[in-house]
């Protein structure tokens, strides 16, 4: 079973989008990240090249930085906390989310939080699956990540 535990926790306490969370989001959905020292810069600090491979492994892009710096991440590593299109991109298979933005507070404690939710099997009944302060992006990130999860148990 894969375990999207701590991830999980990662994002429901995000404040807004994160390429840091983009990146961890994107390892656990097949992303490959690879760093290696490509030569010293003028003042010897190391250079570092990034290579990220799609899940399919047809595409890869690398990014060079300066010591290990959060800028490691190419612009054609999905934005899955900013993007909801992003988000939908994995997407388990047969699975329908809709959104709602609870303003008010009038049937949770989180008012102004995005809910994900996906239908059950049980007499129709809505069940939540992820939770946001910051985002719906996020919200789905959430809710994805706990139905690969239950999709492996």
């Amino acid at each position: 079973m894969t375990n999207y535990t701590k991830l999980i926790a990662a994002l429901e306490a995000a404040e807004g989008p994160s390429r840091e969370l983009d990146g961890e989001v994107a390892l656990a959905v097949g992303w490959q990240h690879k760093a290696s020292q490509d030569g010293k810069g003028v003042s010897g600090e190391p250079i570092i090249r990034h290579t990220w491979t799609s899940p399919t492994g047809e595409d890869f892009w690398q990014k060079t930085t300066i010591f290990n710096r959060a800028d490691k991440f190419p612009d054609e590593l999905p934005a899955y906390t900013e993007s909801i299109d992003a988000a939908l991109s994995f997407t388990p298979e047969g699975w329908e989310w809709w959104v709602r933005h609870n303003i008010a507070g009038d049937y949770t404690s989180q008012p102004g939080s995005w809910y994900m939710g996906q239908i059950s099997e049980y007499m129709g009944k809505w069940r939540f699956e992820g939770i946001s302060r910051a985002t719906p992006a996020i919200a789905l990130c959430i809710a994805n990540l706990r139905a690969l999860e239950n999709a492996a148990d």
